[in-house]
């Protein structure tokens, strides 16, 4: 995933929009118009880690956001800084940054974005919110009852344009945009990829407990503050949630590796909200005393105890792996990877085409539906004698092919 969403990036801002894998439309996955105009990026930096640096970037820029937003909302800074190590430290952000990169990412910067400002600067609510129906087609739908929420509760008449906007567009983009490019229905489309539903199956906790464990997660941190104002930690993430319980997918419905952004985004602006000591800015509407204290120890507590139980940075329940051994190997593939000639068609595995994604001309090698013809291709050792059925070293047996570049692994 990773190498095709860096390669549809690469490819959009070199003038081959949302082009992948040589002949792929990233348009025929999802409409992420807005991950396709990240791919500008890689005019500054273009370099293989540059989708996993934008990912990381997303939460730390969407944390500065929540601070900003918390400080328009006169919240104590004891409680703001609970609430911006909430975000970065939580379970759902873990998930994201630990399962490759994906564009629902932008979710972690856009939708913070988006909330600082409605309770900011509304004038520029629409930047955000059209960035946010551009990351996939039904996008506008985990913003809704945020844009709903200022618009009812302030009778505005821009939020109520906004939320009309958000909703028609992803109606229009699932049920005539997406068949119109794709000539299928995404819901036949996603259907035919998902395993049945069967919600009280019992391998491992089972899709029933998976999704109790989902929600649990969700309601726990908003256990943890929301000692008033409840509407907004629950209203704001509501569709996302939703979204995810409906879902046949185990990953989706137990909101596991990216399926968590919406979600984690739109509930830190829940809470927010909730703890806003101020309703509508009016002194005279001042909520009554509450334990700040208390309630940005309780959110840290949550958030320790979720990692311990089941967070993927070191020390927590799900430990990644990953973080712990992509070093000296990673460094020497991504070595190896920068004498790969920038011209051509090249040839790869899955598990070293996030190395070199960024260029024009890309194959995977496990993918059958691949032709054969290529100019160049990258391998372990290892690997060369399965690739494609050993092919690449028939070919060096042959001498039909030659190796420019060898380090004893790659």
């Amino acid at each position: 995933d990773y190498g095709i969403y860096a390669n549809m990036m690469w490819n959009t801002a070199h003038g081959h929009p949302f082009r992948y894998l040589v002949e792929g439309s990233y348009l025929r996955v999802h409409l992420s118009f807005t991950v396709g105009l990240a791919g500008l990026l890689y005019r500054v930096w273009d370099h293989p880690l540059m989708p996993a640096v934008l990912q990381w970037s997303c939460s730390v820029l969407g944390a500065l956001a929540v601070v900003a937003a918390a400080r328009r909302r006169a919240i104590p800074a004891l409680m703001t800084a609970a609430l911006a190590f909430f975000y970065l430290g939580y379970r759902f952000t873990q998930s994201v940054h630990v399962h490759d990169f994906h564009g629902v990412a932008l979710y972690l910067f856009l939708v913070p974005l988006l909330y600082a400002t409605l309770v900011g600067r509304r004038s520029w609510a629409w930047l955000p919110a059209v960035l946010i129906l551009g990351v996939r087609e039904d996008a506008g739908l985990a913003v809704l009852p945020m844009l709903l929420y200022f618009a009812v509760r302030d009778r505005w008449r821009g939020g109520a344009l906004l939320a009309l906007s958000a909703l028609l567009y992803s109606v229009l983009a699932m049920f005539l945009l997406y068949p119109t490019v794709n000539g299928i229905s995404i819901f036949v489309k996603r259907g035919a990829e998902m395993p049945s539903a069967n919600w009280l199956a019992a391998p491992e906790a089972g899709p029933l407990l998976a999704r109790l464990r989902g929600l649990a997660l969700c309601l726990l941190p908003i256990l943890a503050v929301a000692r008033h104002r409840w509407l907004p930690s629950l209203l704001f993430p509501s569709v996302a949630v939703l979204q995810c319980m409906a879902s046949n997918w185990p990953s989706q419905y137990a909101i596991g590796t990216h399926y968590s952004a919406p979600v984690i985004a739109t509930l830190v602006c829940g809470l927010v909200e909730s703890l806003a000591p101020r309703a509508n800015g009016d002194p005279e509407r001042a909520a009554p005393p509450f334990p700040w204290g208390r309630a940005a120890a309780l959110l840290t507590a949550v958030t320790f105890a979720i990692h311990l139980e089941s967070g993927f940075l070191p020390g927590g329940g799900k430990s990644c792996s990953q973080l712990r051994t992509l070093n000296v190997d990673a460094l020497a593939t991504l070595r190896a990877a920068g004498h790969i000639p920038r011209e051509g068609v090249l040839m790869t595995g899955s598990e070293l085409v996030s190395f070199c994604a960024n260029r024009a001309l890309l194959k995977v090698w496990h993918l059958r539906r691949m032709e054969p013809s290529f100019d160049h291709a990258f391998a372990r050792v290892s690997d060369l004698g399965h690739a494609r059925d050993g092919q690449l070293l028939r070919m060096l047996e042959d001498g039909s092919a030659g190796v420019r570049y060898y380090d004893g692994t790659h």
